[in-house]
């Protein structure tokens, strides 16, 4: 959730994905996102720089629709190799992705 005051472009995202601010819902009938924010993305397993594609499920259970940055490949690994196994792995928990 953005902090603060939602006004601008945020009340405009807010709005489009029919979420309300946290500080102003009724839990009972608005819809909320997320963002997770890593500081390298998302991964199989956590790490200190990544959260768990585990991790990135169980939010869906609470909210309507999560964000997640990405960095989407390790240097080490071809990328286009990798995207979609993380997409498929997503599958796997009931997910979607893009």
């Amino acid at each position: 959730m953005f902090t603060g005051e939602w006004s601008g472009e945020d009340e405009v995202l807010g709005k489009f994905l029919g979420a309300a601010h946290i500080l102003h819902r009724d839990p009972a009938q608005s819809k909320t996102a997320l963002f997770f924010d890593p500081d390298t993305g998302v991964k199989a397993t956590p790490t200190t720089a990544h959260v768990s594609l585990d991790r990135l499920a169980q939010a869906l259970g609470d909210h309507a629709i999560i964000f997640a940055f990405d960095q989407s490949f390790s240097r080490n690994t071809a990328p286009r190799e990798q995207m979609p196994q993380k997409l498929a792995e997503m599958r796997l928990r009931n997910c979607h992705g893009f």
